[in-house]
């Protein structure tokens, strides 16, 4: 996805034929042979940037998104990805494509969050027995979408993989690698859903608690995650109130695909 923005942001609009020339350099030819065609291969990285708003495609010409707007959170557009790139701040590259594909794709998320529940780190078979045939925000699961999920989440460095045992009882497990804010902010609209008070109100200091029993995030990180929702991404989601209380906006929560 990352040569594809940056093909686009030197040269411009340009023929959706012309940016499959040039992308079929970097495939690895041995292993497109044994799973689909260039042009698949392709094919699929234009797929990608189109679903997270990167890119749009018109008349077959493909061409870097100069903004993506919405009313609630703070989502990047192919030509800021593309500026990040031109500075080598590889790490505003991979923050602006997790933060899109973690909520054009709130399936994925609900995995790394589920990983993250148990203790930040779950086996892959443990992973597939929960997921197969489970619906998750409008997405049906099945074994095929688990697999491609968890190749995204590691592609996007969310979750990295290790093999673990020996022989027979050698198996696949997933860690989470970064704990992205997204993740965090459906984590807290899940935890506030069970706690919140007849005036909708909670605590501070009790989440900070529980965030660090739970999840094992400390009060920094927590009041550091904290601060980055409430004034960057989804400001319009928490309500502050007195005395360390706040509320949440479950109607923009669910309008998020934060919770169901």
């Amino acid at each position: 996805m990352i040569l594809a923005i940056q093909f686009l942001g030197e040269n411009g609009p340009s023929l959706k034929s012309g940016l499959f020339t040039w992308l079929t350099q970097f495939v690895d030819k041995e292993k497109s042979e044994k799973k689909k065609s260039l042009v698949g291969s392709t094919d699929d990285v234009l797929f990608n940037i189109k679903v997270l708003h990167l890119a749009i495609e018109e008349d077959d010409n493909v061409s870097l998104t100069t903004q993506v707007n919405h009313p609630h959170i703070h989502l990047y557009s192919g030509q800021q990805v593309y500026l990040a790139s031109t500075q080598q701040d590889k790490k505003a590259v991979l923050d602006m494509i997790q933060t899109n594909s973690l909520f054009f794709s709130p399936e994925i998320r609900e995995i790394a969050t589920f990983i993250i529940k148990r203790g930040k780190e779950a086996e892959k078979n443990t992973i597939g027995q929960h997921f197969d045939g489970r619906r998750v925000f409008s997405h049906k699961f099945n074994s095929f979408t688990i697999d491609t999920s968890l190749a995204q989440l590691e592609r996007l460095e969310i979750i990295q993989r290790k093999t673990q045992g020996d022989g027979n009882l050698k198996g696949i497990v997933y860690l989470i690698f970064h704990f992205h804010p997204l993740i965090f902010a459906q984590l807290l609209v899940e935890e506030y859903s069970k706690l919140k008070k007849d005036d909708d109100m909670v605590h501070t200091p009790t989440f900070r608690e529980l965030f660090s029993l739970k999840y094992n995030v400390n009060y920094g990180e927590f009041d550091s995650q904290f601060a980055f929702l409430k004034t960057t991404l989804i400001p319009s989601l928490v309500i502050p109130g007195s005395y360390e209380k706040f509320s949440l906006n479950m109607e923009i929560a669910k309008e998020l695909n934060l919770y169901e």
